[in-house]
């Protein structure tokens, strides 16, 4: 990690790198007159389990708040570069979405940005918990929350995108690993390390050329200017289960794209966490009542959502056998290719 902070001071001369101690934080805070009279930090600790970006919580003897700091890779994976950029979309976000009520609601709020040293600070969501745990075996969601997912995300998509940036380099990033890296031959990822066996069960989805000539031209799509203001990473680890109620988090892959992405992300975590068949169809239906989508399109997306998860880098805490993960995976390309 030593190598890549020097890259970032050589590459981003002046701006402010952020340490995960007191006196780093305390520095930056002073130098962009954050602090008020007589505060100072009293304790540091982590939220949660970020994939993308430097999160910490500040604790300080007046107040706690959360700060973020993108860095030009992704921050669980720092071999895989990213945009550096990524802090600003997500500000623009919860700047467009301002003006709904209900999504307010469901959201943290951006305090402080200093898109200078791609940073910002928001609202601490107190002690609270994602639905991560939705994947362990015998786990299922609650009727009313599982309504307040939905609800959200209906009403995200009636927000137009007009003024909403293209996203296109966090969007790039996306489309690689979710319909493309997966699927390549020879990407360097050992399946064996994470499941033993998964590497030759993978051949038969990475081998089947009709298939991923689909997951291609749905990758091109994903890349078309859409409609609707789309979350871009929909999944239980973006739903955080607070103190105050559901909230999400996490939009830097937010853009305007199409309803389907995020509903058919939404659907593909939803199987794959093993949650009953009822509650997906309620999902769909109680979507459908607000706004017409293709169901087809919506398991497609469903579908490569869980073949880039089951073989792609970014893994999930899923306790299914093999048998199991083969027998998802060939509903997921019945579902694509059909």
């Amino acid at each position: 990690m030593d190598d890549k902070v020097k890259q970032f001071q050589k590459d981003f001369p002046g701006v402010y790198f952020i340490y995960p101690t007191a006196d780093s934080i305390g520095t930056y805070l002073k130098s962009i007159e954050y602090f008020q009279a007589g505060e100072h930090i009293i304790s540091l600790d982590k939220p949660g389990e970020g994939n993308m970006n430097f999160v910490i919580r500040v604790i300080t003897n007046q107040r706690r708040f959360i700060l973020k700091q993108a860095r030009p890779w992704v921050e669980k994976y720092p071999h895989i570069p990213a945009p550096i950029e990524r802090n600003a979309i997500e500000s623009a976000f919860y700047s467009t979405i301002s003006g709904n009520a209900l999504l307010l609601k469901h959201s943290p709020h951006i305090i402080y940005h200093d898109p200078a040293s791609f940073i910002i600070l928001m609202t601490d969501l107190g002690e609270s918990s994602d639905y991560l745990n939705l994947y362990e075996r015998g786990k299922t969601i609650e009727q009313d929350q599982l309504n307040s997912i939905t609800n959200y995300l209906t009403q995200l998509h009636k927000i137009s995108p007009a003024a909403f940036p293209d996203n296109w380099q966090m969007r790039l990033l996306n489309q690689e690993h979710i319909f493309k890296f997966p699927f390549r031959k020879d990407n360097g990822f050992d399946l064996n390390q994470v499941q033993q066996g998964l590497a030759p069960v993978a051949l038969k989805y990475i081998q089947n050329k009709p298939l991923v000539d689909r997951i291609t031209a749905l990758g091109d799509l994903y890349l078309e200017h859409g409609d609707v203001l789309c979350h871009g990473d929909f999944y239980p680890g973006c739903w955080l289960n607070t103190t105050d109620g559901l909230k999400i988090i996490d939009p830097e892959f937010s853009f305007p794209g199409f309803r389907e992405f995020d509903l058919g992300m939404m659907v593909g975590h939803l199987i794959m966490a093993l949650q009953p068949h009822e509650s997906i169809d309620q999902v769909i239906s109680a979507y459908k009542e607000v706004a017409p989508i293709s169901i087809e399109l919506v398991f497609q997306i469903a579908g490569v959502s869980i073949l880039r998860r089951i073989l792609g880098v970014a893994q999930l805490p899923l306790p299914l056998s093999l048998h199991e993960k083969e027998v998802v995976m060939d509903q997921a390309v019945q579902w694509i290719t059909s």
